[in-house]
């Protein structure tokens, strides 16, 4: 499992994730943020499809 924030400063949490899924691709991802929901969503992440803290 990955836990990961969505803002990052060098790389984005969807770049990450599809890095990961290269080696990894059934694993589980946990996205956090202390952002709301419209700015993460801003962001590239799509709030229905993800877990989200």
């Amino acid at each position: 499992m990955v836990i990961t924030d969505v803002i990052m400063p060098k790389m984005s949490s969807n770049v990450l994730v599809e890095k990961i899924k290269d080696y990894l691709s059934d694993i589980k991802v946990i996205f956090m943020s202390g952002y709301n929901e419209e700015l993460v969503s801003d962001r590239g992440i799509i709030i229905d499809e993800v877990k989200l803290l």
